[in-house]
């Protein structure tokens, strides 16, 4: 119970950073509405497996449903979000030689214990000093959850603290959260790119305006604005795809911490 508090202390830490004073509860409930995990999963018993916990989120996620069906229209924006992944770094996980192989069968252990099918993920201890975990793609299209050493020493005595971070870990692989995201980008960056091809049209449009009075009236044309604000627009929206990315990003991260919240609640009983 003392970890499940401080889980919660954490998320409600995470959501609170991100909203405005004003209003800030409705806005907590309402991202937590929009985040959290199928109303199948909130309501699993104690008689229940730790399977189903992750069987029931995944079958009853509807944004995850919807972004299947997204992909499956293989239009642009699709097209470039699966092309991104495609070139992410890939992980074998056979021969990857940060992996600290003594802890593969404590690891193994754990993702048993979970409920975690072997045919979606791995468990791992990478040899880095570094208090981080992070998920990874596989080369047979899987995914794994590698935990660093120095994260994992933290935890040492407190198995429920390292459960709970694999649980974030997990719900960033099996919810599809690396394409989720680069789809997102995709469609904000078509979206913006259309809306700078009108802006600089229009700044365009303006500059040819000024040249042809100038022609009619004998004075010479300057153009140096014009191109400044062209200039000015396409960095804008390079700015604009650094900063969506991150913005959205959030999002995923919000879920994935519900996804452990609600599962280290169902294994606490609480």
């Amino acid at each position: 119970m003392k970890n499940l508090k401080s889980i919660l202390l954490v998320l409600s830490f995470a959501v609170s950073s991100v909203l405005s004073a004003k209003d800030w509860e409705k806005d907590y409930r309402e991202m937590i509405g929009l985040y959290d995990v199928p109303v199948s999963v909130r309501q699993l018993t104690k008689e229940n497996k730790s399977s189903d916990f992750w069987d029931a989120l995944l079958n009853d996620n509807l944004k995850l449903k919807k972004l299947k069906e997204d992909m499956e229209k293989g239009r642009g924006a699709e097209k470039e979000a699966l092309r991104c992944v495609d070139i992410m770094s890939i992980y074998d996980v056979d021969f990857e030689p940060g992996i600290m192989r003594e802890y593969d069968a404590y690891m193994d252990s754990l993702r048993v214990e979970m409920g975690i099918s072997s045919d979606w993920c791995s468990l791992h201890v990478c040899d880095d000093d570094s208090p981080n975990a992070f998920t990874g793609l596989t080369i047979d299209n899987k995914f794994c959850v590698f935990v660093n050493k120095g994260l994992f020493n933290l935890f040492t005595g407190d198995e429920d603290m390292l459960i709970g971070t694999i649980a974030h870990e997990l719900a960033h692989g099996l919810l599809k959260h690396h394409l989720d995201t680069e789809y997102a980008v995709a469609k904000k960056k078509r979206k913006d790119k259309i809306l700078a091809g009108i802006a600089i049209g229009l700044q365009c449009a303006a500059a040819g305006a000024d040249a042809y009075m100038a022609s009619t009236s004998g004075v010479e044309a300057n153009t140096d604005t014009y191109v400044e604000n062209i200039e000015k627009i396409k960095w804008d929206l390079d700015k604009r795809k650094i900063l969506y990315r991150y913005k959205y990003y959030r999002g995923n991260e919000l879920e994935a911490d519900l996804v452990a919240y609600r599962f280290m609640q169902w294994k606490m009983g609480d």
